[in-house]
């Protein structure tokens, strides 16, 4: 487990680079990686340097031709990814996920 983000670039399993630095770099958004870290599966790391705030964004063509189908979407979309407790984990739950893990490291 990379301990500092310097030891990403040594780190086997780091292979996204970020597109106009070219620096590795290795991130999941919540609503992917939950599951995952609930369940122990993944490990969060490197805690310190998670971003807040992860965007989602929905484009469409025109605000003034709209059809009602687009709205409707956008409108599911935002009720069922705004706020959602089963795919955004809370600082606590991801320190949790991480101690736990170091936890299993420690034991002999």
């Amino acid at each position: 487990m990379p301990l500092g983000l310097d030891e990403l670039s040594k780190h086997r399993c780091s292979v996204f680079r970020h597109p106009t630095t070219g620096q590795v770099l290795g991130q999941l958004a919540n609503l992917s990686a939950a599951p995952y870290i609930r369940s122990g599966r993944l490990v969060p790391v490197l805690l310190p340097h998670l971003c807040d705030h992860f965007g989602l964004h929905v484009y469409y063509g025109s605000r003034r031709a709209l059809p009602r189908r687009v709205r409707a979407f956008i409108d599911l979309a935002i009720s069922r990814l705004l706020d959602t407790s089963d795919i955004v984990l809370s600082a606590r739950e991801l320190a949790a996920a991480q101690d736990a893990r170091r936890g299993k490291r420690k034991r002999p």
